[in-house]
């Protein structure tokens, strides 16, 4: 898993660059200066981890650009050095050095870094990160902290994650990589905002369908009753965030059946015994769902992950 540098040194080349990179942005500087600006990028298993270091700036996600180019992402940004300022709505994060937020690249947003800075980026599918707009919307009224607690175990394990993941294998970075989103929900559901009650009930949720992915009856009924909630409640915590109960179960089994099938572990191991493995036994019934998912059958994705090992 290597990771990509690219530098710029006019504004024009970092409009392009950062709109390359993230979603089409528009950025404008506080003041005629000599411009520098860089970004160093990793990709494991749809989760973009990304270093951005440049001179003070607006960037601005606009209304234009999410009719025209439209993600629905979850963007995670941790400011490890300058002071920056996150708008959404009507809503203002202000940023220390080490202070987390999370926004939406589906709406439009800015982000004002007031000095040169350097800050560490996240783009997560909001099926992988399944946050509400309330949600996201709380934890946009302080910075996370990442001093102590979840937080600074999210950030220290950051940390790791951009130093090493070079050193792994595709299977081991996408296992790293749903550690990183454990850890990054942990952080947020515990984020001591009022309006997040549910948020850390979710996360929970997530942890226990994780625990139980192998089920084969694995439903919102008996999602439900396990964690002391109606089907009706149960619904609610995901449907605000875009992504149904069912269509989670699916995408999280798939995730795991894909990694698996690389998986020494198990290469001795037919495609129906491991999709059996993640509760989808019928082999036809999961290299459609598959298919869906992935644009590639499993032994596709199998042959795959022989040729990067």
């Amino acid at each position: 898993m290597a990771e990509h540098r690219a530098l710029a040194t006019d504004v024009e080349q970092w409009r392009d660059l950062i709109s390359n990179t993230f979603v089409p942005l528009e950025p404008t500087l506080k003041h005629e200066a000599v411009f520098s600006g860089e970004i160093s990028a990793q990709l494991a298993d749809d989760i973009a981890v990304m270093r951005v270091e440049s001179v003070a700036q607006t960037v601005s996600r606009t209304a234009a650009g999410c009719r025209s180019t439209p993600a629905c992402m979850i963007k995670v940004l941790v400011q490890r050095v300058g002071e920056a300022g996150v708008q959404q709505r009507d809503r203002r994060a202000l940023l220390p050095p080490g202070g987390m937020t999370v926004y939406d690249t589906s709406e439009p947003y800015a982000v004002v870094e007031r000095a040169d800075f350097c800050a560490d980026v996240l783009m997560v599918p909001r099926e992988r990160l399944p946050l509400t707009r309330d949600t996201v919307a709380a934890l946009q009224e302080r910075p996370i902290d990442t001093a102590r607690g979840p937080g600074a175990l999210f950030l220290s394990y950051l940390d790791d994650f951009r130093e090493r993941l070079h050193e792994c294998s595709p299977l081991a970075a996408a296992r790293c990589t749903s550690i990183l989103l454990d850890l990054l929900g942990l952080a947020l559901a515990e984020a001591p905002t009022v309006a997040l009650p549910s948020a850390a009930l979710r996360v929970s949720v997530l942890g226990w369908i994780a625990r139980h992915l192998a089920d084969e009856n694995l439903g919102p009924a008996v999602i439900a009753s396990a964690n002391g909630i109606s089907v009706r409640y149960l619904h609610r915590l995901f449907e605000a965030s875009g992504v149904s109960v069912s269509g989670y179960i699916r995408s999280q089994r798939l995730r795991r059946i894909r990694q698996d099938l690389g998986d020494p572990l198990y290469q001795r191991h037919t495609i129906a015994a491991v999709g059996a493995r993640w509760g989808i036994p019928d082999q036809a019934h999961l290299s459609r769902l598959f298919r869906a998912e992935f644009a590639l059958t499993p032994s596709d994705a199998r042959r795959q992950w022989a040729d990067v090992g």
